[in-house]
C-alpha cells in the first residue's frame, strides 16, 4: 500500500494528459476507465482491506488532480473487480475488498454538490510517511476529511498494531462532527468478511445490502 508510488504512476502516466485537457478542453470530462487494483496478485488478496484502502487513496487522488470519473474493471473471475456475481470453478461469489473502497470515496463524494477535493500535505512526514489525507470542500467549504492509514499490519505479524493520534481543529460555528472508519481487526490482510464500512458489512449472504454488525 504505497502512496508514493500511486502518485507518482498518475502523475508519471497521467497528469501532463490532465492538464492539456483542462488548459484546452475545459468542457470535457476526464475519466479514467478500466482501472484496476495494482495490489491484486501480491500478498494483499482481492478481498483484503489492504485493496481497499488502495482503491480509497487512487481515487480521492484522481480526483483531486481534476480527474471526473474513475470506471472500475468488472467481470467474472477478475481479482480486480468489486465482486465476484456467480460461483465459477475459478472463483466462489463474493464480495471484494474494492467495494468498501469505492463505498468510502461515494460517500465521502456525497449529495451536497459542489465537490472539490484537495490532499492534506501535513499530514505525511518523516515519522508517518504512510498517513494520507484529503480535504472535500463543498461550494468552497471545508465539511469533511479522509485520512488514510496505508502502513502494513496483519493480524498473524509478530509486532503490535501500529496506532496514530491524530487532532483536527474545528471552528466555534461546528456545532457536530461525525467519525466513520473504514477498518478490520485483522488488519490489512483481512478478508472481505471482516471489513467494516461506518459500521457496515457487504456480503454474498446478504445479496449485496448493508448490514449493520
Amino acid at each position: 500500500m504505497n502512496h508514493n508510488r500511486t502518485v507518482n504512476t498518475i502523475h508519471t502516466k497521467f497528469q501532463s494528459d490532465i492538464t492539456f485537457m483542462h488548459t484546452t478542453h475545459p468542457h470535457i470530462s476526464y475519466t479514467f476507465g478500466e482501472v484496476g487494483s495494482a495490489l491484486a496478485g501480491s500478498t494483499l488478496t482481492d478481498t483484503s482491506l489492504g485493496v481497499a484502502l488502495w482503491t480509497a487513496d487512487f481515487m480521492l487522488h484522481s480526483m483531486a488532480l481534476g480527474v471526473a470519473h474513475v470506471n472500475m474493471q468488472l467481470g467474472n473471475d477478475f481479482s480486480i473487480a468489486s465482486w465476484q456475481p456467480v460461483d465459477t470453478p475459478r472463483k466462489p461469489a463474493q464480495v471484494h475488498g474494492n467495494f468498501y473502497g469505492q463505498v468510502f470515496v461515494a460517500d465521502f463524494i456525497g449529495t451536497e454538490g459542489g465537490l472539490q477535493i484537495t490532499p492534506l500535505k501535513e499530514l505525511p512526514s518523516a515519522q508517518h510517511p504512510n498517513l494520507v489525507g484529503y480535504a472535500g470542500y463543498n461550494s468552497g467549504t471545508l465539511t469533511k476529511l479522509a485520512i488514510l492509514d496505508l502502513q502494513f499490519w496483519a493480524h498473524n505479524s509478530s509486532s503490535e498494531r501500529p496506532s496514530r493520534n491524530i487532532s483536527v481543529e474545528v471552528g466555534n460555528d461546528v456545532k457536530q462532527v461525525r467519525v466513520e472508519r473504514l477498518t478490520s481487526p485483522l488488519g490489512a490482510t483481512a478478508f472481505q468478511q471482516n471489513i467494516t464500512w461506518a459500521g457496515n458489512r457487504w456480503s454474498k449472504e446478504s445479496n449485496g445490502i448493508a448490514q449493520k454488525v
